[in-house]
Order: C-alpha cells, then sequence, then structure tokens
C-alpha cells in the first residue's frame, strides 16, 4: 500500500515518484494500492480527521507492506502498524518560501511535529538524497539508520523526441505546483527577457502572449509534455533531488536551474 499526501495520478513530484513506484512493483507481479491524506498541500493538517478512515481501509485490505511519503503517515504512526516511509524534504522548508502569514506559521509548526512523528516512528527510513539524509537527521534528531534510494525515470517513457525543433522561437517549460518555491516568477521573467515562449505545467493561471498555462497533467502524460519544449527552467528556490529536471534530461531537454545543494 502507497500512502501519499496527494492522489497518486496527481501533479506532484512525490506522486510521481510513488506512481512509478506502483508502477514498477505492478509490472513485477505485486498487487499495490495508493491512498491519499490530503487534497491539497496548502493545508497539510485540513484532512487528518478524514484520513482516519483511511487506516480503516488499510488495515481491512492487509498489505504486506505500507510505505508513506511526508506526513501522510501520520495516523498510521500513532497506529500500532509498522510502515516504511521515505523522506522528500521537511515542511519546514516547503513553508519558508510562501505567505508568512500566521496561520502558515502555525500550519507549519503542526506539519512539522506530525512529520517528525512519522520519520521516528518508521520501522525503515529511506531519504531520497544524502542531502535529504542529512537535514532530516539534524531537523528531527534522527538516531536510527536511514537509507537512500535516489529518484529515477522511466527511460522507456522519457526519451528524445524524434521531431525538429522550432529553431525560430524556442519554446521553454515550467513545471512545479508550488511557485514561490519553484521560482515561477523567475521563470516568466527569464522567458520574456530570451524571448521564450513558456509553457507552465501544474499550476492554473491566465494565458498571456507568450505564456501559456496548462495546468494539471497527469504523471503518465508528462513526457508528452517534454517533447513539446526545447528547454526546462527550473530555478527553483529550495530543492532536495528533484524529478523534473532527470525527466527532462531524460528527454533530452536541456535544462537551466538553481544552483542548490539537493
Amino acid at each position: 500500500c502507497m500512502v501519499t499526501t496527494g492522489p497518486i495520478d496527481g501533479p506532484g513530484g512525490v506522486e510521481n515518484v510513488a506512481f512509478n513506484i506502483m508502477k514498477q512493483l505492478e509490472e513485477n507481479g505485486i498487487k499495490t494500492f495508493g491512498v491519499h491524506a490530503y487534497e491539497s498541500y496548502k493545508n497539510p493538517i485540513a484532512s487528518a480527521i478524514k484520513f482516519r478512515s483511511v487506516i480503516k481501509s488499510i488495515e481491512k485490505s492487509k498489505p504486506d507492506i505500507v510505505h508513506t511519503h511526508d506526513t501522510s503517515g501520520y495516523w498510521i504512526s500513532k497506529s500500532d502498524m509498522e510502515y516504511i516511509h521515505t523522506s522528500h524534504g521537511t515542511w519546514r522548508h516547503c513553508f519558508e518560501y510562501t505567505t508568512k502569514s500566521l496561520e502558515t506559521r502555525i500550519v507549519q509548526k503542526l506539519a512539522s511535529s506530525m512529520e517528525k512523528n512519522v520519520v521516528n516512528n518508521a520501522k525503515i527510513n529511506v531519504a531520497i538524497s544524502n542531502f535529504v539524509k542529512r537535514y532530516v537527521s539534524e531537523e528531527y534528531d534522527i538516531r536510527k539508520k536511514m537509507h537512500i534510494i535516489h529518484n529515477g525515470v522511466d527511460t522507456r517513457k522519457f526519451k528524445p523526441r524524434q521531431t525538429k525543433r522550432n529553431k525560430e522561437r524556442l519554446t521553454a517549460l515550467w513545471v512545479g505546483t508550488n511557485p514561490a518555491l519553484k521560482g515561477l516568477d523567475i521563470a516568466l521573467a527569464a522567458a520574456k527577457i530570451a524571448g521564450m515562449k513558456l509553457l507552465v505545467v501544474g499550476v492554473d493561471g491566465n494565458d498571456t502572449q507568450g505564456v501559456k498555462y496548462l495546468g494539471r497533467i497527469e504523471p503518465i502524460k508528462m513526457h508528452t509534455i517534454f517533447n513539446m519544449a526545447d528547454i526546462l527552467l527550473f530555478p527553483s528556490r529550495f530543492e532536495s533531488y528533484p524529478i523534473v529536471p532527470l525527466e527532462a534530461m531524460a528527454s533530452g531537454v536541456p535544462v537551466i536551474t538553481s544552483d542548490l545543494p539537493g
């Protein structure tokens, strides 16, 4: 059973990773199913009461392995259920680049407390990079061993396109669900200065001359989006081990990104 914050087939790097893990397991004859805790990353505790019912569905299905991501396993961590947990970062860093309102600060503290509980009570802890392992261990004072499994890409699906690219005007691509954290403002400014058309994936917006918002794209269709682009703009303000640049490079799309340790 794969447990994520948002729908498995929805936008977001964490969900994308979980989706790919489930797909690989299914291809190897292992039955999987997914459940999600929240409807929105903006308020990770909004669906906490609702998620109690998810535990009942997991217990009823009696899976051999329960694999949680982010704070999705909070109520599981409060039960006697054993689980594997993968850390993709921390909620403190996620909220660091959002509005500093009182509500946001309260949600950040609660989410961080939930995340600490999930990590400390996991049977097995996994981090997606050495960087994540280091700061999650320091943030939550983790004493137990944390394994490292890097994010990967299905190169059977993400591969360079065969058609020639438009040399007259380049098409840039930005992908994300958190505009402030992922630097959408920087991408918009850069595309305008360079005279590039910009495709924005993962968030909604009003189309303007040179900018088209594609909204949510299911992970299973993302390879077609990369084949529409000449370059990926990924000026993120914080990262742990992002999957979007990996998918772009596998698709033969050059990447311009921030110089960050993640």
